[in-house]
């Protein structure tokens, strides 16, 4: 299965991540319309971001860098700093690693703060 798919697998599964979001308002790719107006929940998307060979043994790789990134706009009343701890928590046990990622901001359009959790995985690949 790709990044995207186990990581929101983990999350929309998870009992801990539903104390701060709900898995109806977890997406993989894109968000409708209808999340993008909920302005008071919180929502995340789960984007890929690129992937990489690497590994090379002879003539061909083994291993898969995967990317990901999980952008989370809060609710006003969201607690940001317990939903980031367990979301990262939640990816390492899934062994999927964070990176420094830009920190929080507000969204133009919405006036919500959110952040953006680059991730990455290393898979190996069996030929």
């Amino acid at each position: 299965m790709s990044i995207v798919s186990d990581a929101y697998s983990a999350i929309t599964n998870s009992e801990l991540m539903s104390s701060y979001v709900s898995s109806d308002n977890v997406r993989a790719f894109n968000l409708p319309q209808e999340l993008i107006d909920k302005t008071k929940e919180t929502v995340m998307l789960i984007t890929a971001t690129g992937y990489k060979r690497g590994g090379f043994a002879g003539d061909y790789s083994t291993k898969k860098l995967e990317t990901c990134q999980i952008q989370v706009w809060y609710a006003p009343d969201a607690d940001m700093d317990g939903l980031t701890t367990t979301l990262i928590h939640l990816m390492e046990q899934n062994h999927i690693f964070s990176r420094q990622g830009p920190g929080q901001d507000v969204d133009p359009d919405t006036l919500q703060v959110f952040d953006t959790f680059p991730f990455w995985r290393e898979k190996k690949e069996i030929i």
